[in-house]
């Protein structure tokens, strides 16, 4: 079961109910510091993992470590002193973002720590790797682009209700006409989760901006563009497959696949 007290003491010193209330929330904070006082998943913005024993709730008690290494040697040496991790612990993850300035990409890693219940850990860790700005220097074409890909599906979406209008219900006896369904609702799709993943992106930097210092979780934009990334793989495979087809038309592919 899952500690959610909201409040506690260094070294996990419970406050009573009755303290809770009589205290202001000035007081509460300086006695309790941030290591020891619970933040609901809304409250960080992240989302549930799943560990190789259980799946973790979002919510959680976060020390942040800082920008420096002296800060997060002093963060952890607090930490040890009182007891931050004890035998109840059931799971501690640390999680930072890395950004290489040459190819304008950010990384977001994950080291999960998991006991178990017979004694010992389980440790794994997750990278992901992804784009926040946008190519360097290249916006305003990978904005050109961006707008050619949408009048693309704009202009395939009316084609097909055209095909279907005119050949009613025998456009669905062909194979090949599923083919083309399946490749506008990629692109919608696709479009759609890229318009989320720039939200997230846009409401992640943004709370970074306002305040460095403040715990910022990029679970949502991970999801957001690991979604993106997977269905644009499957819209480069279904149009692989319209290429075959086209190519088989092409007299050298006819000869060599009848040479096979």
């Amino acid at each position: 079961s899952e500690d959610q007290t909201l409040y506690s003491m260094p070294q996990w010193r419970k406050i009573s109910t009755n303290e809770t209330v009589l205290l202001s929330e000035f007081a509460l904070r300086r006695m309790c510091p941030r290591p020891w006082r619970y933040k609901t998943s809304e409250e960080l913005q992240s989302l549930p993992l799943q560990g190789l024993r259980a799946l973790y709730g979002g919510g959680g008690f976060v020390a942040d470590l800082g920008y420096t290494k002296a800060s997060a040697l002093r963060v952890i040496t607090n930490l040890q002193n009182n007891s931050w991790i004890d035998e109840k612990t059931r799971a501690v993850l640390i999680e930072f973002m890395v950004f290489d300035s040459s190819t304008n990409l950010f990384s977001a890693v994950s080291y999960i720590y998991e006991a178990l219940p017979l004694g010992g850990a389980a440790t794994f860790k997750r990278i992901n790797t992804m784009s926040l700005y946008g190519a360097t220097g290249k916006r305003s074409f990978s904005a050109v682009c961006e707008l050619i890909v949408l009048l693309m599906v704009f202009y395939f979406i009316t084609a097909e209700a055209v095909k279907i209008w005119k050949e009613k219900c025998s456009y669905f006896k062909s194979a090949w006409a599923y083919v083309e369904m399946a490749q506008i609702l990629s692109a919608i799709a696709t479009v759609v989760l890229s318009i989320f993943q720039r939200y997230y992106t846009t409401k992640l930097v943004n709370r970074i901006h306002a305040n460095p210092f403040e715990t910022s979780s990029f679970h949502y934009t991970v999801m957001w563009s690991g979604l993106e990334n997977a269905l644009i793989a499957v819209l480069v495979f279904i149009l692989t497959i319209k290429v075959l087809k086209i190519l088989q038309f092409n007299e050298h592919i006819s000869s060599l696949t009848a040479r096979s």
